[in-house]
């Protein structure tokens, strides 16, 4: 048995098919899948509920290794409503969650 959280940036694109190759190269290992939150990800591989947690963070801690570095950044349409002047409405998730931290952060 492998327990793996992810978050869902990465259960929808490319995951699935490595998941299902794994699972044909190892037909007796039963997997789980978790998607969630980076931060309640963090505290379940933490916990030991998890094997293994593909999450997204601003820097790993000292027992954990960094995969991927992107940077975030703003995009839009040239043609969309973030080009116009006036205000524009923002859809953000619930606390908390980096994304929306670092959006406020930066609108601040």
């Amino acid at each position: 048995r492998i327990a793996i959280g992810t978050t869902q940036d990465f259960a929808d694109h490319g995951l699935p098919d490595l998941l299902r190759t794994f699972a044909f190269s190892h037909p007796r290992v039963r997997i789980e899948l978790r998607v969630g939150r980076s931060l309640e990800l963090g505290s379940a591989l933490q916990a030991a509920q998890l094997d293994l947690a593909i999450t997204m963070r601003h820097a790993p801690s000292p027992d954990e290794t960094a995969m991927i570095s992107e940077p975030m950044l703003w995009l839009c349409s040239e043609k969309g409503l973030a080009a116009r002047s006036e205000a524009v409405p923002l859809a953000l998730l619930d606390p908390y969650c980096g994304f929306r931290d670092a959006a406020l952060n930066a609108l601040d």
